[in-house]
């Protein structure tokens, strides 16, 4: 069993546990992400200037990605990509040997190609942000992997909200379930393992 906990500076203690290493470390950087608002990370591992990988998310979140839809699923891939390079890496050295490394290792770890492209689709809009700042002089080549012709395409907005009335019609709890993981991207292991004491009403936070 692995754990991720935090106790954010003058915030609360945030944990979850989990039978999967990687989706501990994933969570624990998420966790991060959300409640360390007070660190410094604008401070560059090794020395140096240059924006770093934290500062940038941050940066990302509260401006470019401030609406985005999906941000539970949106902070867990980010919280990925920090646990692996770290949030006091300098932006302009996440470069192709780097990226096609961590590709390896998602690869080995069973991910399908589908689920690391949405992965990397993340990182180069994170990068291409990083070029418009000027904290790098260009995006690094990515290694985006083939997908099988046959792969499940996504639903169009229309056709979701089709499936979660019809899920709804036939019962009230499994529409509820579909919706929520719709909203929040999470596994259904993950859904189905949720408990009380993860959940804060008051400030709308799983």
């Amino acid at each position: 069993m692995w754990y991720a906990d935090l106790r954010a500076t003058g915030g609360p203690r945030v944990s979850l546990k989990t039978l999967d290493e990687r989706v501990a470390k994933e969570k624990h950087a998420a966790i991060e992400l959300a409640h360390l608002r007070g660190t410094d990370v604008r401070r560059s591992e090794g020395g140096g200037g240059g924006l770093t990988l934290g500062a940038a998310v941050q940066r990302a979140l509260s401006g470019a990605w401030r609406g985005y839809r999906r941000k539970a699923e949106l902070v867990t891939t980010l919280g990925g990509v920090v646990a692996e390079f770290g949030a006091g890496t300098q932006l302009a050295r996440i470069d192709g040997p780097r990226l096609r490394a961590w590709v390896d290792r998602l690869l080995g770890e069973g991910l399908a190609p589908a689920t690391v492209n949405r992965r990397l689709a993340v990182v180069s809009r994170l990068l291409h942000l990083g070029v418009e700042w000027g904290a790098m002089p260009q995006v690094p080549t990515l290694p985006r992997q083939r997908e099988p012709q046959s792969r499940i395409r996504w639903y169009s907005p229309e056709e979701e909200q089709r499936v979660l009335a019809w899920c709804q019609k036939c019962d009230v709890e499994l529409g509820m379930l579909v919706s929520f993981l719709a909203d929040t991207g999470w596994r259904l292991s993950e859904a189905v393992g949720l408990t009380g004491e993860r959940v804060r009403i008051a400030v709308a936070d799983l």
